[in-house]
């Protein structure tokens, strides 16, 4: 169980993929949406992925209740994982809303960002925040924030209690994982055809 560290240094985002995460977001502000990002990986010469390019989206329902919650379950990653694949693409990320909040990732958000990176250390977390308008504004503010996770604890000295004695192998090897968002920069970018596939992801909720 050893921890994987963060990788990117950015999320290149197609403007295709941005409307639909946006429009999936605006559809409701009394309750956090999600779904998962659908695209490939620029590697550097070790191996490394350093940026996630999201091509396409794939907007889900919702398995939790809570309002403020988002997850996905593990039928729908295995049949959006499989969808991917027949088109050339992987799951590289996911994204959630954060309505009438800001954009910045949750103590919840960055500990589910650790448990992706568990599996892939290049899977990216988008946030968009919405409906984060003034009374008097006449459109809605829009605000986007790509992250992923550091594992605090992986710092010296930052997952066990100053004491006298050492700690012990226990306490560093099942200690509680301590995740801690960093925002990544996003750039757009353009793709033939990707409208067509947004609106059909779009389709897909209803």
């Amino acid at each position: 169980d050893v921890p994987r560290k963060m990788s990117l240094d950015s999320i290149s985002v197609s403007h295709e993929a941005l409307f639909c995460v946006m429009s999936h977001a605006l559809s409701t502000e009394d309750e956090e949406v999600m779904g998962l990002l659908l695209g490939s990986w620029v590697y550097d010469e070790s191996g490394s992925a350093r940026v996630a390019k999201v091509a396409e989206v794939k907007p889900l329902s919702r398995s939790d209740r809570r309002p403020d919650r988002v997850e996905v379950s593990s039928e729908q990653l295995a049949a959006v994982v499989s969808e991917a694949e027949e088109r050339g693409l992987k799951v590289i990320g996911w994204y959630h809303s954060h309505p009438h909040i800001t954009a910045a990732p949750s103590h919840v958000d960055a500990r589910t960002q650790g448990q992706y990176q568990s599996l892939d250390q290049g899977f990216a977390g988008l946030i968009c925040a919405v409906f984060q308008q003034r009374d008097d504004a006449i459109f809605p503010s829009v605000k986007l924030c790509g992250f992923q996770s550091e594992d605090a604890g992986a710092e010296p000295g930052g997952f066990v209690g100053a004491g006298l004695e050492p700690p012990s192998y226990d306490q560093v090897v099942r200690r509680p994982r301590v995740w801690r968002p960093r925002e990544l920069p996003i750039t757009l970018r353009r793709t033939r055809g990707g409208l067509a596939a947004a609106f059909g992801a779009l389709a897909g909720l209803q």
